[in-house]
């Protein structure tokens, strides 16, 4: 009789075990060891933002040959921006090659989140709930993938999300928990409200759970310089001292939050080389004196760089546009961080 109990009270306990083990996580296993985040913020270099797998003509026009081009020009990371749904197994293949690409073309992939539901309306619930569920189904889907995989939460906090920033902490709060059940020690990536802008890396609220695999970005020039006088980000000519003032005080906003005791490594993720949305108002020596002022302004900071677009510079295909080859030939020769992991 006390076998039988033991025997009863052993399956019970195994029972116990097993259910709880299939409740619990699938835990990462990629081949490789976690980067720690300043040796990524080293490593990043000089890269792209990417629409490989953004919109339907650059998936229908991509091939491995871009990634390939991008490195044989001295670039060694690309952001790709993605908002479609993992859901669409289609578009989740797409994906996956475009990853692997860019990772055998040796460059650093950064999957950048678009969440453009949730930026025009912050108050949705159906939208974070979305924009949740991507970042789990991302995480599982990548979670043996190398550490140089980096999650990359929101390409740029704008619109009605940009400046509600108790919604965009509450976002990452809640993405951060769904990546980690499955990738404890992955690089993530948090940029701030108002556009990405460094003033507000201050106000980022960074997960407990994302540290000490956690990275920031911020930006400014997404669209380039401008012509119109008004505008903070004004540029003519060479640039005057005002000018370039307003760009040095923003990286030195950055520098002053990594250093303080809850910032993160930084790095800049996005920026143009001219108005390019709105018919590009420099020439391509204005294009020159304007990179070369941005790439130096970062080098001495030593922070790593993606510029918009590798469509810019090389179309739909792997030539260079011939026009902007003098600005190509800057932002590879920039002095930016190019180490190896």
């Amino acid at each position: 009789k006390n076998r039988s109990i033991r025997m009863r009270a052993s399956v019970a306990v195994f029972a116990g075990v097993f259910a709880a083990f299939l409740r619990s996580p699938v835990v990462a296993t990629p081949p490789d060891a976690p980067i720690p985040a300043a040796t990524m913020q080293r490593a990043l270099g000089k890269g792209f933002d990417v629409r490989w797998a953004e919109f339907p003509t650059d998936i229908a026009s991509y091939s491995a040959q871009k990634p390939a081009t991008a490195a044989a020009h001295g670039f060694t990371n690309a952001r790709i921006r993605v908002d479609s749904d993992l859901s669409d197994p289609t578009f989740a293949a797409h994906l996956d090659t475009v990853i692997r690409d860019t990772l055998a073309a040796g460059l650093t992939p950064l999957l950048a989140k678009k969440g453009e539901a949730l930026k025009a309306d912050p108050s949705s619930a159906s939208a974070l709930e979305g924009y949740v569920r991507w970042w789990g189904a991302a995480a599982a889907r990548y979670q043996n993938a190398t550490h140089k995989l980096i999650f990359d939460l929101m390409v740029e906090p704008a619109d009605a999300l940009g400046s509600d920033l108790p919604t965009l902490n509450k976002a990452y709060l809640q993405a951060t928990t769904a990546i980690r059940q499955s990738n404890p020690t992955r690089l993530i990536s948090f940029a701030p409200g108002h556009i990405a802008s460094a003033d507000y890396l201050p106000q980022l609220e960074i997960p407990p759970a994302a540290r000490p695999y956690a990275i920031a970005e911020f930006h400014t020039y997404a669209a380039g310089p401008n012509p119109d006088p008004s505008s903070k980000k004004y540029w003519t000519g060479n640039g005057t001292a005002a000018q370039r003032k307003y760009f040095t005080e923003e990286v030195a906003a950055a520098i002053k939050w990594q250093g303080s005791s809850v910032g993160l490594p930084t790095w800049f993720g996005a920026w143009m080389t001219s108005d390019f949305n709105k018919g590009s108002h420099y020439t391509v020596a204005e294009q020159c004196a304007f990179s070369t002022f941005v790439c130096a302004t970062l080098a001495e900071s030593k922070i790593p760089w993606s510029i918009n677009t590798y469509s810019i510079f090389f179309g739909e295909g792997e030539t260079p546009v011939s026009t902007l080859l003098p600005v190509l030939n800057v932002l590879q020769n920039c002095s930016s961080s190019d180490l190896a992991i």
